[in-house]
């Protein structure tokens, strides 16, 4: 029975201006030394993996029953608080039995995720997205693949080439720009009056269904597809945990969470939308980034009408900070897994590979 290992990146990277930081160096150890520090590192004993700190699982259901209403300790739609409850409970790497023979180990450190990158070989491979994977597969009149999401190997490999070399290439990226200057504008006038309500979650996704080559009429109001897409989207990214984890029973018959999971099979724009509100929150909270910010607006974009072209992409080095803060902040996925190609060592123990 396949195990899985589960690790959350949450790791510190401090950004700053490029000739701001001063660096020393005290040049290579000689290797004498090196092999001096090496004799005299002392050798730890490897664990065997059945010793990796847990939650305590019962016979026939294993873990499962703590992620039950009412009974459990867990809940499966906040995966960051039960990473955050087994880091302080077990420390830095955590094994979790779901049900007999599938298991799931949580890791935590800078060091040790870095050995699972290591370990991951040419195909990353993980396991995710399997109920949405299933969807694609029965419409194959629709879907020739299933997915880039819950797609492995070569085929992962094609999928991801295409999306790299068409929506991540700078120059790919500039033709869009004067589409997608248009859209913010319009979104800019939208709202410049004032916004009544304290969810901006609505007005974001409509903003983000816009940039794509077809325009939806997200803006307005009357407009039925916007948000029947949106509503797709927000009921397909919360069945996702609960349909990957669990006894699975959409495998065999459509249970209830997967028949709404096939009638809400979108997942496109809300990536963008969690990121963007993130950022907005990040600047609301901290002034004297927002001002910082907004001076590098003033330079680049003298006046409020002023589009928004190549070179200004270029250097708005400030604003492209902030993103990148942002994302170390609020990534886009809570954790990163991995099925594990060959056998590792984390923390002290011995990982087997087939463990993602």
């Amino acid at each position: 029975m396949r195990r899985s290992t589960y690790f959350h990146s949450n790791g510190v990277l401090q950004w700053a201006h490029r000739n701001s930081r001063k660096f020393s160096h005290a040049g290579p150890k000689s290797f004498s030394e090196q092999e001096t520090s090496f004799a005299t590192k002392p050798q730890v004993a490897v664990k065997e993996f059945h010793e990796i700190p847990g939650p305590k699982a019962l016979p026939f259901v294993g873990t499962l029953w703590r992620y039950l209403p009412l009974l459990g300790e867990y809940k499966m739609d906040r995966l960051h608080h039960n990473g955050f409850r087994k880091l302080r409970l077990f420390g830095p790497l955590v094994r979790e039995e779901l049900l007999p023979g599938i298991n799931v180990v949580w890791v935590f450190t800078p060091e040790d995720i870095e050995q699972v990158f290591r370990a991951e070989g040419r195909y990353p491979e993980r396991r995710s997205h399997l109920a949405l994977a299933k969807c694609r597969r029965d419409r194959p009149h629709v879907y020739n693949t299933g997915g880039l999401l819950p797609t492995n190997g070569p085929e992962w490999l094609r999928l991801r080439s295409a999306f790299q070399r068409d929506l991540s290439r700078p120059n790919c990226v500039k033709t869009y720009l004067p589409a997608i200057d248009e859209v913010i504008q319009e979104f800019l006038n939208k709202i410049t009056p004032g916004h009544n309500g304290n969810d901006f979650l609505p007005e974001l996704s409509k903003l983000f269904l816009e940039p794509f080559d077809v325009r939806l009429d997200s803006f307005n109001q009357n407009s039925e597809l916007s948000s029947r897409l949106i509503d797709a989207a927000l009921s397909i990214n919360s069945s996702i945990l609960r349909t990957d984890n669990g006894l699975q029973l959409w495998k065999w018959f459509d249970t209830p969470l997967f028949r709404k999971l096939k009638r809400s099979h979108l997942v496109l724009e809300q990536l963008t939308t969690n990121t963007s509100s993130f950022t907005l929150y990040h600047l609301a909270t901290n002034i004297n980034i927002q001002e910082k910010l907004y001076e590098e607006c003033l330079k680049l974009l003298p006046d409020c009408k002023s589009p928004i072209t190549a070179e200004v992409l270029s250097k708005a080095q400030y604003t492209k900070a902030v993103l990148k803060e942002s994302f170390r902040l609020n990534p886009i996925s809570v954790g990163v897994g991995r099925i594990l190609s060959q056998d590792a060592i984390l923390s002290g123990y011995k990982v087997p590979h087939g463990v993602l």
